[in-house]
């Protein structure tokens, strides 16, 4: 636990990280404010009622309070400022940690993001997507959110412990019954309920994780549930995760509770019983000390019980949000940076843009889909890839993008050359034209972005948009059609002015006659660059000045085109 909370103390932002120490004399301040106002209220109530200030045991660990004794207003007015600023500086603290807590969350996030972003493909694809966004959102709030409870079981549990021992001073006896009331609730939460908790945050996050899943694939296949009327089916299954994460929940919101529950009755006895005791224990009844006693209890017990209150649900809290950093930290570790593609001796020789030498590949626990593959891209070179379905030319293709690496073979591609990737199934933001054709790039070209266009043959339907480039897509593009959504994608690249161009059956939806056009308006904007692209289809192979063949995990030239699909 300590090293999760110090991994996290590290995880603050640098520009918020001074707000610690205020933080930690803010939690201090606070209490002994409010110890300086109990002590006003005990020698009030003495003077109020002539009895000596002597009585007040209080005054002997604060000793500028002995001079109250003549001037009750002057108490008054004592007790008020210093309650004041006391709740001055518990906002002032409550502020300084919800600003480390948002933005350590913001620092996790991105920190996640990004590490999702820079693991190699075949690792991002292996976790489904449900899960990573939870990660991003709920679960690194959840992480953050530790850091609030660790604040919290400080500052209570520096309050309680200073206004202990002022209690202590003044009434022993009533100070030990509520430190074995306190003790015994502690023991419950840590013995009892601490490992209750953690197990039920795990589950929590396990149905979680599979009621996202079962989300994302239902929003993912709306249009066939519709077409099916299957969806009874997909809100049937998505009942039994649901109620478990829901299940989950209620109980992680009542259990840490139970301890609360009990602590207020068990509190007014221990109360009632300490003063009896003390009373015996004396002798005597003083109703003037005993008055002012509780006078200073009741001052004490604002705070004390509130700090009690939050040093528990802290506690109640804790095992869950040990979990979620526990995921966090996990996740982050385990994210290697993305692998470095596996280069064979030499340099590419003048001219070449890409160069893969006795390249293999297997998916875990497959077959290798190919194990001696050598291929050269030059400048001006057209190449294209053919071959059955499943027979690893997109993986090839992704290996020359640098989405992953050879388990055996080198991948060389000139570091000053600009690659551009466009898969079969397009990757659209809920953005506009403009920001689908940007896709991250902050400077602004508009002629540039309509040359784009105008090659891929959406110049006309965009200036006929309600907003042109600023005519948002819907999601993933839902506003386009299939074509239409292929050939943004292939404007994005374009518009990078690339010097090789990966094309993964970038044009399959497209109807022939613009299939070729498309790919003649490629051919003459890349110039001297490089394509190499993958299709099944012969109206594509117009431009190539040279054809392979992958078939059975062997690359070879290909003469026969009539054997592709018209």
């Amino acid at each position: 636990m300590i090293s999760d909370f110090h991994w996290l103390i590290k995880e603050i932002p640098e520009n918020l990280r001074r707000l610690l120490s205020f933080a930690v004399v803010f939690s201090i301040a606070s209490p002994l404010l409010e110890l300086v106002g109990a002590a006003a209220v005990v020698v009030l109530v003495l003077v109020l009622q002539g009895a000596p200030s002597d009585a007040c045991r209080i005054c002997d660990i604060l000793p500028f309070s002995h001079q109250l004794g003549g001037s009750p207003l002057f108490a008054v007015a004592l007790f008020v400022v210093a309650v004041s600023a006391s709740q001055i500086i518990r906002y002032l603290l409550l502020d300084i940690s919800r600003r480390l807590v948002q933005g350590t969350r913001r620092e996790l996030t991105l920190r996640l993001v990004g590490a999702y972003l820079d693991l190699p493909w075949l690792s991002f694809v292996a976790e489904g997507r449900p899960t990573r966004v939870k990660h991003c959102t709920g679960t690194a709030n959840d992480a953050a959110s530790a850091l609030q409870t660790l604040l919290t079981l400080v500052s209570s549990s520096v309050m309680i412990g200073v206004l202990a021992v002022g209690a202590l001073v003044q009434t022993p006896w009533i100070t030990l019954g509520l430190g074995v009331v306190m003790l015994v609730a502690l023991w419950i939460v840590r013995r009892l309920l601490y490992p209750r908790i953690r197990q039920i945050s795990k589950a929590n996050d396990a149905a979680l994780r599979g009621f996202h899943r079962q989300i994302a694939q239902v929003f993912d296949a709306s249009k066939e549930i519709s077409v099916y009327r299957v969806s009874g089916v997909f809100l049937h299954r998505m009942e039994a995760p649901l109620d478990d994460a829901c299940q989950a929940a209620a109980r992680l919101s009542v259990i840490p509770q139970i301890p609360w529950l009990l602590f207020d009755t068990v509190l007014a006895a221990a109360i009632a019983l300490a003063v009896g005791v003390a009373v015996l224990q004396s002798g005597e009844f003083n109703i003037s000390v005993l008055l002012a006693d509780l006078g200073m209890i009741l001052v004490l017990y604002r705070q004390f019980l509130p700090a009690l209150g939050n040093l528990m649900g802290a506690l109640g809290s804790l095992p869950a949000s040990l979990v979620s950093l526990e995921i966090i930290r996990n996740e982050l570790a385990s994210a290697p940076p993305r692998r470095a593609l596996a280069s064979p001796q030499g340099d590419l020789a003048p001219g070449e843009i890409l160069r893969l030498d006795g390249v293999g590949f297997a998916y875990s626990g497959a077959s290798p889909l190919f194990e001696n593959i050598s291929l050269t891209l030059r400048r001006g070179d057209r190449t294209a890839i053919i071959g059955p379905s499943g027979g690893g030319k997109s993986t090839l293709l992704r290996l020359g993008a640098g989405l992953m690496g050879p388990i055996r073979g080198g991948v060389l591609s000139g570091g000053a050359w600009r690659v551009a990737y466009v898969p079969q199934e397009t990757a659209l933001l809920e953005d506009s034209v403009l920001e689908n054709i940007l896709f991250g790039l902050e400077a602004e070209d508009e002629a540039r972005v309509w040359e784009a266009l105008s090659l891929v043959r959406l110049d006309g339907l965009v200036r006929r948009m309600p907003e042109g480039l600023a005519t948002r897509v819907g999601d993933n593009g839902v506003k386009l059609s299939g074509g239409q959504r292929q050939r943004l994608g292939i404007a994005r690249a374009l518009y990078r002015r690339p010097d090789l161009l990966l094309l993964d059956e970038a044009t399959s939806a497209l109807d022939r006659d613009t299939e070729r056009a498309v790919m003649w308006a490629i051919h003459r904007a890349m110039g001297d660059g490089a394509v190499l692209f993958v299709t099944h289809r012969a109206s594509a192979l117009e431009i190539a000045g040279r054809v392979y063949e992958l078939a059975d995990g062997v690359l070879r030239p290909h003469q026969q085109r009539g054997v592709l699909q018209t």
